[in-house]
């Protein structure tokens, strides 16, 4: 495998790691679905949450950890670790445009690998 390849691969394992959620389950596949289901919901409704910038810091914050956790569940491992930067950036008082910019597309990412990988376990 070229270095091109291999660095694609990890991306593509870094993004959303299949293997990581058969672990994690035991290899049951109608808890990898339900635990999918459930990660997609609870991204969406944290995702729409850290949008809301009247909120405070702190509840950014506690947000960003509890996505970085489900990422990190899941195998979703870019999204969580742009989440604890984010998260570390907000609990230090340091301004965080960079993560918070990057949250969308990470999710985005980890989205459509998930949604593939739940298709595929019907």
């Amino acid at each position: 495998m070229d270095k091109a390849t291999a660095d694609k691969s990890a991306q593509v394992a870094k993004t959303f790691d299949p293997h990581h959620l058969v672990a994690q389950t035991g290899g049951d596949t109608a808890l990898q679905r339900e635990l999918l289901t459930l990660f997609e919901a609870q991204s969406f409704a944290i995702l729409t949450a850290l949008g809301q910038s009247s909120a405070p810091t702190q509840t950014h914050a506690d947000l960003a950890h509890q996505l970085a956790g489900s990422a990190q569940a899941v195998g979703a491992f870019a999204l969580a670790e742009i989440a604890i930067a984010l998260e570390t950036q907000l609990r230090t008082g340091r301004a965080a445009p960079d993560a918070l910019n990057r949250l969308p597309g990470a999710a985005e990412a980890a989205l459509v690998a998930i949604r593939r990988r739940r298709a595929e376990l019907f």
